[in-house]
């Protein structure tokens, strides 16, 4: 203290006396008030500056957040997100004080923990800490786990590090395969002769959740099965596992004027269409009563070999009617 008075006098004394040597080398001072007024200000400036810097260390040292007990807040012990997407496990603080939050997996074979504070001790990049405050003196640690894995799962320890460990658990649970983007496909023949059955497949999917309804057209005009006579059949199904709805459309007979574009539509407004084409099969132009596989030639050859045949039989016939008729008149 007395060398910082000491030091302080001095550095006015220096404003107040100005000093210069005379071509008799006699030296003269006098009072410079401007440089006097100027380090005056300056001292006054750095006194209220110490005086507020230790205003604020009483302040700190009065504050909750060292005199009170830090505690969790209630936040949710149990998450539930699909498989692929981002976790969010919530951990919220009340007065932190100079202490630390850290986070380690409990169902784990290594203990180490994966954060400590905003530093991230985890192996790869998905693990991270989300870091805000709100007035109350509280602080949100939440431990994000991006493209989560079922080998996520598990039970994650929240830990305040003090002389008597505070912690709180947090429980991952994983469902179901990743969340595919709303999409739809329709799959089928696209030729198919007349009289042969069309079944067509349509496959919609809707992102975070599955479609409410699959709509059915045909050259733009939307096919109603509730019609009288109407040959075509639609049935519908939920899928849980590729989180579709799955709609077939059924023709048992196709005729001429099933051709045309089939459309699926789900309640996305996911739309895919098909082209369908009734094939005409050809005509058979044997006669019902030819064997199969005989030629035109083959049929000359019999018929000629037929009438040959029954000409001698005849002629015998002949004979033998006049050689009885001989006998008879001897």
């Amino acid at each position: 203290m007395l060398d910082e008075t000491f030091l302080k006098l001095s550095w006015l004394r220096g404003a107040t006396e100005h000093e210069w040597i005379t071509d008799h080398g006699v030296q003269r001072r006098g009072l410079n008030l401007g440089v006097f007024i100027h380090r005056t200000f300056a001292l006054f400036l750095m006194s209220l500056l110490l005086q507020v810097c230790q205003s604020q260390r009483d302040l700190d040292y009065r504050n909750p957040t060292t005199d009170l007990p830090p505690k969790f807040l209630k936040t949710p012990v149990d998450v539930t997100v699909r498989e692929g997407s981002m976790a969010v496990l919530p951990c919220a603080v009340q007065y932190l004080g100079p202490r630390q939050v850290a986070w380690r997996r409990v169902d784990s074979d290594d203990k180490h923990f994966l954060t400590v504070g905003t530093f991230t001790w985890a192996r790869g990049n998905n693990v991270m800490i989300e870091y805000h405050q709100e007035p109350g003196y509280i602080t949100h640690w939440n431990l994000l786990i991006k493209n989560v894995r079922e080998q996520d799962a598990g039970v994650y320890e929240c830990q305040i590090t003090a002389k008597k460990k505070i912690v709180r658990f947090v429980t991952l649970h994983i469902s179901g395969p990743p969340v595919s983007e709303p999409g739809i496909s329709v799959k089928g023949k696209e030729y198919v002769e007349k009289g042969d059955p069309i079944h067509l497949i349509c496959n919609a999917t809707g992102g975070s959740q599955i479609p409410e309804d699959i709509d059915w057209f045909k050259d733009g005009s939307k096919i109603d099965t509730r019609r009288k006579n109407h040959q075509v059949v639609i049935t519908k199904f939920r899928s849980i596992e590729q989180q579709a709805l799955i709609s077939e459309l059924i023709i048992d007979h196709s005729r001429m004027r099933d051709s045309g574009t089939y459309i699926c539509r789900s309640s996305e407004k996911e739309i895919d269409s098909l082209k369908v084409t009734v094939l005409v099969a050809d005509t058979n132009n044997v006669k019902r009563d030819k064997p199969e596989g005989t030629t035109s030639e083959e049929s000359k050859l019999a018929a000629s070999s037929s009438a040959t045949r029954t000409s001698s039989l005849t002629s015998l016939t002949l004979l033998l009617w006049v050689l009885l008729c001989c006998d008879l008149v001897t």
